[in-house]
């Protein structure tokens, strides 16, 4: 039933504050490569450009509501299953990655807090696998971040070509023509953001060596490092990161939150 409870209002806001952070990651990525600017181009950039706008703090705070939100939800969707995944592999995969997409937002929504009170500077940095579990267990984990990247980038295209995200939302007949393809575009460009991912994880265990964690911005600046197309190359992603952005919204509107 999909009725207007607490839950479902965590949802949207969730849905909401992820839209708030693809938009602007995608778009300070097309300012860097139109030659405009731009910052740091991951969740952290974007919550810190976030918080330089006019009465920043303020909307810094909702986000941190939404993060925490969208925490909460992605935890009721892999525990409770509201969308019936079920125990098959396929299901408890698909929960798991709920639940790690739970864990993921619930520690940016407690960066965000730590540096809403001016515990955290905004700076970012990459952190070695290796100061944390030592050289020899480093190579392995990363192995096992690449595979399970992988995983999801290559779920992010099968949902975006086989529409799977339509069955999970109520879309108006007269709205599809515009909104299915918007979705599409937005998960393929985050399914290709993520197997770039995977490489640079694979990349960072067997070739660099630097065996540090890597995220969006290391993604967005590989690709802008392609010597004849980096610059084409940055700004499709960037737009389909802002489709993603949109997409994100759009769950906020038709999303079907059932219980």
């Amino acid at each position: 039933m999909n009725t207007q409870t607490p839950i479902s209002y965590f949802a949207k806001i969730g849905y909401s504050a992820r839209g708030v952070i693809y938009l602007i990651i995608g778009s300070l990525a097309l300012m860097i490569a139109l030659g405009l600017g731009g910052k740091q181009t991951n969740a952290k950039g974007a919550i810190s450009t976030l918080l330089e706008q006019p009465f920043g703090w303020f909307f810094l705070i909702l986000f941190i509501v939404g993060l925490f939100s969208y925490s909460g939800w992605r935890f009721y969707q892999a525990i409770f299953d509201p969308d019936e995944h079920g125990y098959s592999v396929k299901g408890l995969m698909v929960r798991l990655g709920l639940f790690g997409s739970m864990i993921s937002h619930a520690l940016l929504g407690y960066w965000a807090s730590k540096l809403a009170i001016g515990l955290k500077s905004a700076e970012d940095k990459n952190v070695s696998v290796a100061n944390w579990l030592g050289e020899d267990y480093a190579v392995a984990i990363l192995g096992v971040f690449s595979l399970v990247t992988a995983i999801i980038g290559v779920s992010h295209l099968v949902k975006a070509l086989k529409a799977k995200f339509d069955d999970y939302m109520e879309i108006p007949e007269n709205h599809r023509i515009w909104i299915l393809p918007l979705c599409k575009t937005g998960l393929i460009s985050r399914g290709i953001a993520w197997l770039i991912l995977s490489l640079l994880f694979l990349q960072s265990a067997l070739i660099t060596k630097d065996h540090s964690i890597k995220g969006m911005q290391d993604v967005l600046t590989a690709v802008s490092e392609d010597t004849l197309f980096g610059d084409w190359l940055l700004s499709a992603l960037a737009l389909g990161l802002v489709s993603f952005g949109i997409y994100s919204f759009l769950e906020a509107i038709y999303r079907k939150i059932e219980f």
